[in-house]
């Protein structure tokens, strides 16, 4: 006997109809109840008295600070959506020429931005601050740089995130 073995909780112990926890003993023996195999569909609350209103079939409750649908992916809360992403930021044209426009969620309307484009080398060839106005920031005065590849970094003064994007100059 392994004093190592790891033991699972082998029974529906809420009753929910999901077989699994997270609940394991590291121990010579069973010490009961407990099986040598992993569950195979994560019940991620198995205690007899909270546990049957959360498993993976459940619908998330917004709001409520509790892991319902045993997905971490999935956002408990609506304020916790992160709208900054490469999917909810418009940049146009690409290619472009001397100006690019960025459209925001609505949710940055009036927000501080600091707009950066780095070309492949890594060097630094514009760096300014904006303010976006209805959710857009026009970029402007870029026709200066070379018809080459760059990269456009959009850093949010308030939470700090970014995204970077590839653009041609054309």
């Amino acid at each position: 006997i392994n004093p190592a073995t790891v033991w699972y909780l082998g029974v529906d112990a809420d009753g929910d109809g999901y077989f699994g926890s997270q609940l394991t003993a590291t121990q010579c023996t069973n010490p009961g109840g407990y099986s040598t195999v992993a569950p195979t569909v994560d019940d991620c609350d198995d205690t007899p008295v909270t546990g049957a209103s959360i498993n993976p079939g459940v619908t998330e409750i917004l709001g409520n600070g509790i892991d319902d649908d045993c997905n971490p992916a999935t956002s408990d809360s609506a304020l916790d959506i992160d709208d900054f992403n490469l999917d909810n930021v418009l940049i146009t044209p690409n290619p472009f020429n001397s100006n690019l426009n960025i459209k925001l969620p609505h949710s940055y309307n009036n927000s501080e931005f600091k707009i950066t484009i780095f070309d492949l080398n890594g060097r630094l060839v514009f760096s300014k601050q904006y303010s976006s106005i209805n959710g857009r920031i026009n970029v402007s005065n870029l026709s200066r740089l070379e018809q080459a590849p760059y990269l456009l970094k959009i850093i949010n003064n308030e939470t700090g995130r970014s995204i970077v994007k590839r653009l041609i100059k054309y």
